[in-house]
């Protein structure tokens, strides 16, 4: 049933500002890292030196492109990857802003499960 599913879980359940930032908490508390970029003129993602972690994690918001990822379901050539990811992108301004946490593929899966996330 794996070798059909993307990685991708279904962030659609989350239907208030407060639930949505409850989960990137939790998950920032099972992360082993983090990153945060922002996009420059050119449109490339570069690291963001002009945000804090703190300022970024106010940003989030279910109007914003928030993703759940196994990205070991997608690393076919055994790359070596970050396990699982919890992100989102503010979309559409003139400067988006990009979170990455990265989290073990055990702590992402507890994380779907506790939140009930279901598999896209």
């Amino acid at each position: 049933m794996d070798k059909f599913w993307g990685g991708f879980f279904d962030m659609s359940h989350f239907k208030s500002d407060t639930h949505l930032r409850s989960f990137f908490e939790d998950a920032l508390k099972l992360s082993y890292g983090n990153r945060i970029d922002i996009k420059d003129d050119t449109y490339a993602r570069v690291i963001c030196t002009t945000h804090t972690l703190s300022e970024v994690m106010d940003m989030i918001s279910i109007v914003h492109h928030n993703v759940c990822i196994d990205r070991t379901i997608q690393n076919i050539y055994d790359f070596d990857i970050d396990d699982g990811e919890v992100g989102f992108c503010t979309m559409g301004e003139e400067r988006d802003i990009f979170l990455y946490l990265f989290l073990s593929k055990e702590n992402l899966h507890k994380l779907a499960t506790d939140y009930k996330l279901k598999r896209l």
